[in-house]
């Protein structure tokens, strides 16, 4: 593993390294949560892991919207895109289109879907991706709004999304 304090001058490729096993620690931290509250609650966990994944989206949605001010930007979908708070260019894989009023992306490669599947975890997985990327944007406010008409967990092949929003004055 790769000691970023040891060397604080990695190449893109190890920096992409340590994003993906950060990113698919993350995954098996929530897969193992949530297997367990799903297994001993039920239905009633299920619906708590929900509320709590919601929770956790508006939080991210809100400390997005939070450096979108401190910076002293307006909030709109290209302040949100700017100040997005995972390094998905370095861990996950897509083909996107952005225009100034809208990103649509596909997925190829998602270090958690990755992860859940060899964990047998695709319904913890789908549960997390249902809820937290609308959260999200709703926790960000109404100027960015989340469509996913594609998940790779539920419908194989690449995950396909989008966002949408009033372009920058």
């Amino acid at each position: 593993m790769l000691d970023e304090k040891a060397n604080p001058t990695y190449a893109a490729p190890e920096l992409d390294a340590l994003a993906d096993a950060a990113a698919r620690f993350a995954a098996d931290l929530y897969f193992f949560v949530a297997r367990q509250v799903i297994e001993e609650l039920g239905e009633a966990g299920e619906q708590a892991l929900r509320r709590g994944l919601r929770e956790f989206g508006l939080a991210r949605g809100a400390a997005i919207r939070a450096a979108v001010e401190a910076a002293g930007e307006e909030a709109n979908l290209a302040s949100f895109l700017r100040h997005y708070n995972l390094p998905t260019s370095r861990a996950w894989r897509s083909e996107s289109t952005v225009r100034p009023e809208r990103k649509e992306a596909t997925i190829t490669y998602c270090p958690f879907a990755e992860q859940w599947r060899a964990r047998g975890g695709t319904r913890e997985g789908q549960l997390y991706c249902e809820e937290v990327d609308p959260a999200i944007r709703a926790g960000f406010g109404p100027e960015v709004r989340f469509t996913a008409p594609r998940f790779t967990l539920r419908d194989g092949g690449p995950c396909q999304q989008s966002d949408e929003g009033q372009a920058p004055l």
